[in-house]
């Protein structure tokens, strides 16, 4: 039996969502990200109540260390973004065939390490002593330490991989 009007509305202001308080700032979001201010994005309302420590641990400047053919970069909040490829204007220019001109990015966003392959022949990153991951017109997030391979697999490109270290 069907209930009146009135008591499927009664039910349908039960269901919803009640957003009486705003979200205390800082929090981590559903990613896992932090969140110091409102930027549109979903959040978790629940981990506004974060401890000091994770706050700090959030907000830390991450610095990346890069090394190819002897020079080495750095990725920092001063420098959150650098480009490999074949051109000039690449941060680390890779002179290989199949290397695109700007063929990958390593960026910081949200505190969090990211390489993104925007290429025709994709990258290889191995983290650690793990096995190698084929990266393709994708970003993933790294930590640690490692190494990049554009174009090739890094057992057959062994002369031109990029070091990483996260610190």
């Amino acid at each position: 039996m069907m209930g009146t009007n009135e008591q499927m509305e009664e039910k349908r202001k039960k269901d919803r969502r009640q957003y009486r308080t705003r979200p205390t700032f800082p929090l981590i979001d559903s990613d896992g990200n932090l969140v110091e201010k409102n930027r549109r994005r979903l959040v978790d309302r629940r981990l506004s109540d974060i401890t000091e420590e994770e706050l700090d641990d959030a907000r830390h400047d991450h610095r990346v260390d890069l090394e190819y053919h002897g020079k080495k970069y750095l990725l920092d909040s001063a420098n959150p973004e650098i480009v490999l490829g074949r051109t000039h204007l690449c941060d680390i220019q890779v002179m290989l065939g199949p290397i695109s001109r700007e063929h990958a990015k390593l960026y910081i966003k949200d505190g969090h390490i990211y390489f993104e392959d925007t290429s025709t022949n994709g990258s290889h990153i191995c983290i650690g002593k793990g096995k190698e991951t084929h990266v393709h017109r994708t970003a993933i997030q790294i930590h640690g330490e490692g190494i990049i391979s554009l174009g090739f697999e890094c057992k057959d490109n062994k002369d031109n991989l990029i070091h990483f270290k996260i610190s």
